[in-house]
């Protein structure tokens, strides 16, 4: 899908209002980057308590909401903290997937190698979805990927046909 793919259909803003495929992917990378920025910032004070609840049971699914947003047709809007910045030089798209695997390795780096007891127990509030633990939110994570990549495919697809 991606072959002939230009920069200008990256970066292709359908309105003024709406991002481009690049600002999505930033906004993903910009996601993936805080969320590990808490989780490693928030270690030391909540760790201790999941290292206590460790052996007790725990939640490990959670609703994806993108796709119940999606379904009833409303529009979410991200956290001013997660809309991605427009850097000067607008990267191209293998640029804009490097930095995105490199923070998805960052962020399985950040989590692996950790009791599962403790990442079932270690919880961040988000005002979007309370305060999941860590598993559901890797979960929370990847259906918003899949949400985005969505929309991404969409863009590109609609951008194609505009460019040929």
């Amino acid at each position: 899908m991606l072959d002939g793919v230009t920069a200008a259909m990256v970066w292709r803003r359908p309105r003024d209002t709406d991002w481009a495929a690049g600002d999505t992917l930033l906004h993903l990378c910009r996601t993936m980057r805080v969320y590990r920025l808490l989780i490693q910032i928030s270690w030391p004070v909540l760790f201790p308590v999941a290292w206590l609840l460790r052996k007790r049971p725990f939640e490990r699914d959670i609703v994806d909401i993108f796709a119940q947003y999606e379904a009833a047709g409303v529009r979410m809007r991200a956290t001013p903290l997660l809309v991605p910045r427009r850097p000067d030089r607008l990267p191209a798209l293998h640029e804009l997937r490097e930095q995105l695997e490199a923070e998805t390795k960052k962020m399985e780096n950040t989590l692996g190698g950790i009791a599962e007891g403790v990442v079932g127990h270690f919880r961040l509030f988000d005002p979007g979805v309370g305060s999941p633990n860590l598993v559901q939110r890797v979960q929370l994570l990847a259906f918003h990927e899949r949400h985005h990549f969505k929309i991404i495919e969409r863009l590109l697809t609609e951008g194609s046909a505009k460019f040929s």
